[in-house]
């Protein structure tokens, strides 16, 4: 059974409470992952705990679209190279190694209550509106959705196939 739950945030009038500025073409004034980060935060303050998976959906006011790489590094954390050094020199032979940071939303040991969080988005185009779903699993929920329920829908869906790794599923 699947039971969908409207948070209300209400927030105050004024620029100062606003995590999107709206100006002229509807352009935001803070970057995309403090914006995923404010809007996250506040839902799961919201969120109840206890046994059950939690999706919280996001959907995009704006006319320009969220990019995947903003809500990687919202989520995930920010992407850093790693260098092996010895004594601050590199070791030969050794290859820089690509990480995330631990600075995103999902935590090994925060914020597990939080099983996946969606993205929707309308993107203009000349042939007219395209709508798209995406789905962010947290490889550290304590309680997962399981991706499964959305198979054969038109959603597409990142989800941990092993430990350390995440793939990409339709």
């Amino acid at each position: 059974r699947l039971e969908i739950e409207t948070l209300s945030i209400p927030g105050k009038s004024g620029l100062q409470s606003c995590h999107i500025g709206i100006i002229g073409g509807a352009a935001r004034f803070i970057k995309d992952e403090d914006y995923i980060h404010h809007s996250l935060q506040r839902a799961y303050e919201k969120l109840r705990k206890g046994q059950q998976p939690c999706l919280v959906l996001l959907c995009s006011s704006t006319e320009f679209p969220i990019d995947e790489d903003a809500i990687l590094n919202a989520l995930l954390g920010t992407l850093a190279v790693r260098y092996q050094l010895t004594t601050g020199v590199a070791v030969s032979g050794s290859e820089p190694e690509t990480i995330r940071q631990p600075n995103g939303f999902y935590q090994p040991r925060r914020k597990r209550n939080l099983s996946a969080t969606g993205f929707y988005q309308e993107n203009f185009t000349e042939e007219g509106i395209e709508s798209e779903l995406e789905i962010y699993h947290n490889p550290w929920a304590a309680n997962p959705l399981d991706y499964s329920i959305f198979e054969g829908k038109d959603v597409r869906q990142l989800i941990k196939v092993e430990e350390g790794r995440m793939e990409w599923r339709n």
